[in-house]
């Protein structure tokens, strides 16, 4: 498969850092971007499990830069093609080419969708689906409901024979 779709220019990604890197210095005196952008990340992720569609195919290298980061909650699933696929040179650039992604998708996407053209050539669609940020929702849901853990098990139990969102 040749995933061309949703890439941006280096030159460009490099500019928006550099933007990104003067506002963050400006407003809060800070100059650790990775780790900025990570915990703006993180309690969007926290608040909302599904946002991690947003990043569509720049989710799996973002992840990897969040676990680095101390962002254990988000598991281990990979999709290693994808990751590599759909990164920047830096970690910085990362991390902007999913903000911007981010960016288009709320322009030219419905919330929640997880459906991507990668290849103009491919008869199909990406599924972008990460398995770990479902649980974290599921988790949440079932915190709400002051379930034991031994009932949480057997919900997430159900959950997974059936194969769908029961909590939605």
């Amino acid at each position: 498969m040749a995933y061309s779709e949703f890439k941006f220019d280096p030159k460009f990604l490099q500019e928006q850092i550099d933007s990104a890197k003067a506002a963050l210095k400006d407003q809060t005196g800070r100059e650790d971007f990775v780790a900025h952008a990570c915990e703006v990340i993180k309690d969007r992720l926290l608040e909302n499990n599904d946002e991690y569609l947003s990043y569509g195919p720049y989710w799996w290298a973002l992840k990897k830069i969040l676990l680095v980061n101390g962002l254990k909650e988000l598991g281990n699933t990979m999709d290693e093609p994808l990751s590599k696929e759909y990164c920047g040179e830096s970690d910085e650039a990362t991390i902007t080419a999913a903000e911007c992604f981010r960016e288009d998708y709320f322009t030219n996407f419905f919330e929640g969708n997880n459906l991507f053209d990668l290849d103009p050539e491919a008869e199909s669609q990406y599924l972008l689906a990460d398995p770990d940020c479902q649980t974290l929702k599921y988790r949440g849901r079932f915190s709400s409901l002051g379930l034991s853990k031994e009932e949480e098990r057997e919900w997430e139990q159900m959950a997974a024979f059936f194969g769908y969102d029961y909590m939605n």
